[in-house]
């Protein structure tokens, strides 16, 4: 009957235990042992011829030390420093079902709200009237407004309004013709 042994069929003479004794002890894992015990004695022993080896012959391996357990690092905390982030979420579609998936998320920096042309009269709600612009000028308890006078059809006033309306953006489609044939 033949010998399907991957290493030809060899025996395991004691010097070959010895030095897997010696090898499995000073922590190389089993790939390196066998590729060591190869090129020292000629063989062709397998990783896999290792490892039954070391179980036939009731040998452990030496206790690698463990990685400490990972810590997530704590998140930057805005509340100190002034900053504001705003959370974006890219979704799309999910296959053919009307699920979405988030894609992305991405924080940005806010921009505080400022405006440089005025000086804000740093209205409460309470004592903002009917006529006053309601740009707010601090994201900040108390909520403060600019209070200058608005502009007619508008909730702010001139320089607000320029600040915060943004011109439509129009599609521009690309017209992909065929060439007459």
């Amino acid at each position: 009957m033949a010998n399907n042994n991957s290493n030809g069929g060899q025996q395991w003479s004691d010097a070959h235990c010895a030095e897997l004794t010696r090898l499995l002890a000073g922590g190389m894992i089993y790939r390196e042992i066998a590729a060591t015990l190869n090129f020292q004695f000629g063989t062709s022993y397998s990783k896999n011829a290792i490892v039954g080896k070391v179980q036939r012959l009731g040998l452990t391996a030496p206790e690698k030390p463990k990685a400490p357990p990972y810590v997530r690092k704590p998140k930057k905390s805005t509340a100190n420093t002034g900053r504001h982030l705003i959370v974006d979420r890219i979704v799309r579609a999910n296959g053919n079902s009307n699920a979405m998936r988030v894609i992305k998320t991405v924080e940005m920096e806010q921009y505080r709200l400022h405006c440089v042309e005025i000086e804000p009269r740093n209205v409460s709600l309470i004592d903002l009237e009917s006529g006053d612009c309601r740009y707010p000028t601090s994201a900040d308890a108390p909520f403060l407004f600019c209070g200058h006078p608005k502009q007619e059809g508008s909730s702010y006033c001139t320089p607000h309004r320029f600040l915060t309306s943004e011109k439509p953006r129009v599609p521009v489609y690309r017209f992909v013709g065929r060439d007459a044939a």
